[in-house]
């Protein structure tokens, strides 16, 4: 992913200096171990692979068959894994090969939408797998309805006015609170388009991977 571990500091927790393409690299001695302290752990019980927090210039990039084996790896020692990437990364293709569903998150602006089409034109319009997120509802002409007649493909969840919400948690460095109604209420939508039970008072085993 393109930020420098965010995803730590949005948490309020320190980066491990690991990332997914540490897992990648260190595929052949890979075991459970090694994984975990690539990773950093937050309270909810999500474990966090994180982006580097340096900018490096000519990133490796590897080739589908190298993430698909990694991926497969993580697979097996989680229920749930979720990569949060930019989908014009050279690593895209073949982590949304992989994947189980692919959520594309698209403001609701013009020019948001405009970029929306040209990733589904890439990426392919299955339904059954590609969904769409919109956030910013409310805030130009452009709705939730009109994205999906649009593009073609259902919208799952849709936020509205939880830009102040969202930038308190993140800066103190804490999850949003349950209260935000108009936060949770459209994220449990997502979760339970991926799972129905994965509402639970008991979190399944999840990691959350921001690549570089």
């Amino acid at each position: 992913h393109k930020e420098l571990g965010h995803a730590a500091i949005y948490l309020g927790m320190k980066n491990s200096g690991h990332t997914f393409n540490d897992v990648v690299a260190k595929y052949g001695s890979l075991d459970s171990a090694l994984l975990d302290s690539f990773l950093v752990k937050h309270e909810s019980g999500l474990s966090i692979l994180c982006s580097s927090e340096m900018y490096i210039q000519g990133t490796k990039h590897f080739d589908a068959k190298s993430v698909q084996r990694a991926v497969d790896f993580l697979k097996e020692q989680y229920d749930y894994i979720i990569f949060d990437g930019h989908p014009a990364s050279p690593d895209s293709d073949a982590v949304a090969g992989n994947a189980g569903k692919v959520y594309m998150v698209v403001s609701a602006e013009v020019a948001s939408l405009r970029d929306l089409n040209r990733y589904i034109d890439h990426f392919g319009k299955d339904p059954a797998k590609f969904h769409v997120v919109v956030t910013n509802e409310g805030k130009s002409a452009v709705t939730a309805s009109h994205v999906s007649s649009t593009c073609g493909l259902p919208v799952v969840a849709r936020f509205s006015q939880v830009d102040e919400a969202v930038a308190s948690a993140t800066n103190a460095g804490r999850t949003i609170s349950r209260d935000v109604k108009n936060f949770h209420e459209p994220l449990s939508d997502i979760l339970s388009e991926i799972d129905p039970t994965a509402v639970v008072e008991t979190p399944k085993k999840s990691l959350f991977g921001w690549r570089k």
